[in-house]
């Protein structure tokens, strides 16, 4: 006969995570949903920081596409008038993202020990992901 033991020295970490969990729930029945950020996928999101992301994104690619650049080459650059652009495209696309990059932007803080201009460049250089080691 095969021993709970045995059975679970089998178990990836992803399936012994779920029996686990399975097993917990058997014996408590009156468990409430728990949060579980550990696998990976948790059943949440943080809506907000997560649409600055995608605007930052999108801002991102225009700048590459601005350069002039073919398709497949567009990197970014530090470029002149890049923060009223970036100012100008929050403000052509109202939303608690855009009010969460607009704060972020006017906060007194100095980010990463970099001026406003440079922690742009930074920030959209990172988003674009086109210096891969």
């Amino acid at each position: 006969m095969i021993t709970s033991d045995e059975l679970t020295e089998n178990l990836s970490p992803f399936e012994l995570s779920l029996f686990l969990e399975k097993k917990l729930h058997e014996e408590n029945h009156n468990l409430e949903t728990l949060l579980n950020a550990g696998r990976g996928n948790p059943n949440w999101t943080a809506p907000t920081p997560r649409e600055a992301f995608f605007l930052l994104g999108q801002f991102a690619t225009k700048e590459t596409l601005r350069e002039g650049s073919e398709q497949t080459a567009g990197m970014i650059q530090p470029s002149f008038g890049r923060t009223q652009r970036f100012l100008n495209f929050l403000a052509e696309n109202p939303s608690k993202g855009a009010t969460f990059l607009q704060e972020i932007w006017t906060a007194e803080h100095n980010y990463f020990g970099m001026d406003k201009e440079m922690w742009l460049d930074a920030m959209l250089d990172y988003v674009i992901g086109d210096n891969y080691p």
